[in-house]
């Protein structure tokens, strides 16, 4: 391999991993991806003489028109973005490297490169990763293919020389995200707004439709193990309108400003996974939210926190649990009923109030006359569920019981949110859409604050204690002895640890930013240049270092002619420069010192067909080490 095209391959990966990776949000995955995909076309263009066969080539032109077809299709329906297209065009260089793989065309192509780049730095979109995963997966069935055949022989030296580029490039990327600040705009890719599938309105057969998506909608990472005091409810929405008593909808909130009761704090980070409307979930009893990545959030009087914050960014915030009573006084609307009402809800709501407790003959109303099921069919009204069929979602419960309470003069709403199960050991929790949930809160003239009431808790349990996915897994499965041990000890707590060990090096990785530099390394104000002079040192004796590692690796010798060099030195340390290249001195000296001049002359003739003869192999330096160990010169008496 000439040292021009080694060279050129190292500033090929180099620029890879320094200029992609520091703005890459989800900074694991990007090294992974980046690492694996420059690893493999390195390998590829040190193992396949630099090229590609003619069909491989043309199906990967095919593949690039699909892709171009793709985006025309994607224009036409008006979801087109310009930074799908430059995107498009990055992979295109990448392609073309594996394909020419000559040093003359690198240097455009690295050219080429930065200028995508940099608008890829201005755009930031996540679809380069989906090229290079089709890009890598059509490298790796060529691979399999060609070792299949036994067209490929594999060197060693190949895949030495490019691990060595991982060596070198991790080094500089992590340099540059730990000492370079990096621009808070730019520090995340283009992230399109995700349905949550939840929101600030409410429609019985909303929530029953999230009943079968188990899509991540964010992870909670607990700063301690939490106490088993800590309730599974996370708040989302508190909905208190409704004309008909069947649909509800979000009230205008307003600004907190009641007392808070607090108690010793449990502190924890949420990260989003998909986008809303701006409302952010919150534990129930939370007493602030604090933004990771500079949000601003509004804090309302019902427990609830609205977020504002920049399109494509993922929202990230950090809460205290403090077991806060909602003492905010309720308002007119909280007992506000349709005027048109049957006979039925309304006889029902006056046998409920001639009861000593009203809130718990209607919890023994739904456990006596109800059934949880997640295809309940349609309902028109609270009283088509009451008295009709029976079978409901927590939305349906919720709804009914809300309306139930108002009619016994005692205000309540409704709350719309997530029922998760405990958090694990590690500390990690994982909201689905599936565990979306309502429930009811009702005004206590005897504790002066609002109380929770879940209907779902009556008519079924088991709903309660689980969350919704394990929920159905449990219905389908039942007990299945030593398999579900073994999914519950082995599977489910060793996947358990590796997601929160992923999650929480993520999420660390994500909120480093200038403020947690300062913080890292301890400097304020203006020895925060302190950072960009050591950054830019180390930057420098990294490229110094890289750039001495080529030069020596041009001036190394190959390891037969080594061990010859250092035997030749060993013998004639006399010589003020030892003879590496004559064989004629080498016979002279030899003739002049030693009685056993023959050996040598025999040893010498060896290493000349081991260098330039036919017997040269892989193995030839071994060969002649051997050989040199055994021969041991014998000196001429004066």
């Amino acid at each position: 391999m000439r040292p021009k095209t080694l060279s050129w391959d190292l500033c090929f990966f180099l620029l890879w991993c320094f200029v992609l990776l520091p703005t890459w949000s989800d900074l694991p995955a990007g090294i992974i991806l980046s690492t694996g995909v420059m690893w493999a076309v390195a390998v590829a263009l040190k193992i396949f003489s630099l090229k590609l066969p003619r069909p491989l080539c043309q199906g990967i032109r095919l593949a690039m028109l699909l892709m171009a077809l793709a985006l025309s299709w994607t224009y036409m329906q008006g979801r087109f973005r310009v930074e799908d297209a430059i995107n498009f065009f990055v992979f295109l260089p990448i392609l073309k490297n594996v394909e020419l793989g000559h040093s003359r065309d690198r240097r455009m192509q690295i050219l080429i490169l930065i200028l995508l780049w940099t608008a890829e730095l201005l755009l930031c979109s996540q679809l380069l990763w989906i090229a290079v995963g089709l890009g890598l997966a059509m490298l790796m069935i060529y691979l399999l293919t060609m070792a299949y055949l036994s067209r490929v022989s594999f060197n060693l030296r190949s895949l030495k020389t490019a691990s060595t580029f991982i060596v070198l490039a991790l080094p500089l990327t992590l340099i540059c995200f730990l000492f370079f600040p990096r621009i808070q705009f730019f520090s995340s890719i283009y992230w399109p707004q995700g349905k949550t599938g939840i929101s600030t309105s409410l429609a019985p057969g909303d929530l029953a439709s999230l009943a079968l998506d188990d899509s991540v909608f964010a992870n909670v990472i607990f700063d301690r193990p939490p106490s088993r005091e800590m309730p599974s409810y996370w708040r989302y929405a508190t909905l208190r309108n409704s004309e008909d008593g069947w649909h509800w909808k979000k009230s205008t909130a307003r600004p907190l400003h009641s007392e808070i009761k607090t108690e010793v704090s449990v502190s924890y980070s949420v990260y989003y996974e998909a986008m809303g409307d701006g409302t952010l979930v919150n534990l129930e009893g939370t007493s602030r939210l604090e933004a990771k990545n500079r949000m601003l959030i509004h804090s309302h009087s019902d427990q609830t926190f609205s977020g504002i914050y920049f399109q494509g960014k993922r929202p990230m915030y950090r809460g205290e649990w403090t077991r806060q009573a909602i003492i905010d006084p309720p308002l007119p609307y909280d007992l506000a009923v349709p005027q048109h009402l049957g006979p039925q809800i309304t006889q029902l709501a006056q046998t409920l109030k001639t009861s000593k407790d009203p809130i718990n003959a209607l919890g023994q109303f739904f456990a006596n006359s109800f059934a949880y099921s997640l295809t309940p069919g349609t309902y028109r009204s609270a009283e088509d569920f009451l008295f009709g069929r029976r079978l409901g979602y927590c939305e349906h419960f919720s709804a009914s019981a809300a309306l139930l309470l108002r009619l016994l003069g005692t205000p309540s709403r409704i709350v719309v949110g997530f029922l998760s199960m405990p958090p694990q050991e590690t500390g990690v929790l994982t909201l689905l859409n599936s565990d979306s949930h309502a429930w009811v809160e009702y005004w206590s003239t005897r504790e002066n604050h609002w109380q929770r009431f879940d209907p779902t808790n009556y008519v079924a349990p088991a709903r309660m204690q689980l969350s919704q996915s394990r929920w159905r897994l449990q219905g389908r499965a039942g007990a299945s002895g030593w398999l579900a041990w073994l999914r519950q000890n082995v599977l489910v707590q060793g996947l358990g640890r590796l997601r929160s060990a992923y999650l929480k090096t993520n999420m660390w990785m994500v909120n480093f930013d200038r403020d947690e530099q300062r913080q890292v390394w301890k400097l304020e104000g203006q020895n925060s240049k302190i950072l960009w002079a050591i950054g830019i040192a180390l930057l420098l004796v990294m490229i110094m270092s890289g750039a001495l590692a080529i030069y020596m690796r041009r001036q190394k010798l190959d390891p037969l002619t080594r061990e010859w060099r250092r035997a030749i030195s060993k013998w004639f340390p006399q010589e003020r420069e030892a003879p590496f290249q004559s064989a004629d001195l080498w016979q002279r000296l030899a003739h002049e010192q030693w009685v056993n001049a023959n050996e040598f002359d025999t040893l010498a003739k060896y290493y000349l067909r081991l260098r330039y003869g036919p017997d040269r192999h892989p193995h030839a330096h071994r060969t002649l080490r051997k050989a040199i160990t055994q021969f041991h010169p014998s000196k001429k008496s004066c």
